[in-house]
């Protein structure tokens, strides 16, 4: 039983520092995709403006911030 547990455990913890891996690569300040993200849309926008089929296609790409 002690066994099974201590496996649970190690894969647990694997899994945790894989959570944090990707929260480092998603939301990274300046370097992160979602901030990327954030920015490029905004570069399209100002570029085309809000209206136009341009930012339309960027902003149908949906990103969010996972708050935890």
């Amino acid at each position: 039983m002690v066994t099974t547990t201590q496996a649970v455990d190690q894969t647990e913890a694997e899994l945790n520092l894989k959570f944090i891996e990707r929260n480092r690569i998603l939301y990274a300040e300046g370097t992160g995709l979602y901030p990327i993200v954030q920015n490029v849309k905004k570069y399209v926008k100002s570029l085309y403006g809000a209206t136009s089929p341009e930012y339309s296609n960027v902003a149908a790409i949906k990103f969010s911030m996972i708050t935890e």
